[in-house]
């Protein structure tokens, strides 16, 4: 599987489990449910649970063999166990204040002002314990435990954004590595590309400064879209042995008719310079807040859509 792969695995992973907390909170607003139902219901939630753990570990497992050569390796490594910690833990992993939980009716007035949680799937193994007991009390107690789940398994959700983040640097770095980079703008410059190389360039040095300052990542894949822009026009120069109008849409189609590009490498083509244009890329059009996300996905593409269209201006030059 891929990097991108595991990305959106756990990302769905995470939304299903976070739906199904939702309409099992929502059911219990239903007084006529039965116990059985009751039982089931957290059944089921338990094991989306368990499967998001699982599915965690192996991320982590992934990691391991991949990534310890990049510089974000320990970070990612960090959040992959702190969130596993929040899921598995039987020691204090949060605190909830009592204020924000709707099931306390069983408790008397000398509550404690807040409540020390133990992780998610440990709480919801004690409320499913509880329901044993088939007693009214126990019910509202499993009530509680299954709330106190959701409020804990919330205060991942920054650290799932994160880790998706960081999933995402650590596949650019490795996917994209400082070698295969190099070698792409070497053979770039030596066929007369120099003018993508310096937007590529550009384009790294605004990367670095765009997780400080948020004006450098439009910067960023700005230069990814002047680099496809060079590239098309450069190669219609060189191969057509006619001018440009620099429109891209208009060089794409001519290195199309004259037999450098197929009709999937122009839709991928076109794809990644439109991710670059007018949605992320241009200071032109609707002010638009850009993501780290968008500027690591924006470089990858470029990297690789350019090897791909040398590969294919190195052949159509052979014929």
């Amino acid at each position: 599987m891929s990097n991108e792969g595991l990305v959106l695995d756990l990302d769905n992973d995470y939304k299903q489990l976070a739906k199904s907390f939702e309409e099992w909170l929502h059911s219990l607003e239903d007084k006529s449910i039965v116990i059985n139902t009751f039982q089931n219901s957290l059944h089921k939630l338990f094991s989306e649970a368990l499967t998001f753990q699982r599915k965690l570990e192996y991320d982590l497992k992934i990691t391991d063999d991949y990534a310890k050569k990049t510089d974000y390796y320990k970070r990612l490594r960090d959040k992959m166990q702190c969130t596993l910690k929040v899921l598995t833990s039987n020691q204090t992993v949060a605190r909830i204040p009592w204020i924000a939980i709707p099931y306390v009716n069983y408790l008397d007035s000398a509550a404690p002002k807040e409540i020390q949680t133990k992780g998610v799937i440990p709480t919801l193994k004690d409320a499913i314990e509880c329901l044993f007991k088939h007693d009214f009390q126990a019910i509202q107690k499993a009530q509680l435990l299954s709330f106190i789940a959701y409020y804990t398994f919330n205060t991942s959700r920054l650290d799932v954004e994160e880790i998706k983040a960081d999933l995402r640097l650590v596949n650019w770095l490795t996917i994209s590595s400082f070698d295969s980079k190099i070698r792409l703008k070497n053979n770039l410059s030596s066929q007369d590309f120099k003018g993508v190389v310096i937007s590529l360039d550009q384009a790294e040095l605004n990367l670095k400064e765009a997780y400080l300052h948020e004006e450098h990542r439009k910067d960023c894949i700005h230069q990814c879209r002047d680099a496809l822009e060079h590239f098309v026009a450069t190669a219609r120069i060189n191969i057509a042995k006619e001018g440009t109008e620099n429109k891209f849409s208009f060089d794409l189609k001519k290195l199309m008719e004259i037999g450098m590009l197929d009709e999937e490498t122009k839709t991928l083509t076109n794809g990644v310079y439109s991710f670059c244009s007018s949605d992320k890329g241009s200071h032109k059009f609707r002010n638009e807040k850009v993501s780290i996300d968008d500027c690591l996905e924006a470089m990858q593409e470029t990297y690789l859509i350019l090897e791909i269209l040398l590969g294919r201006y190195l052949l159509i030059k052979k014929v």
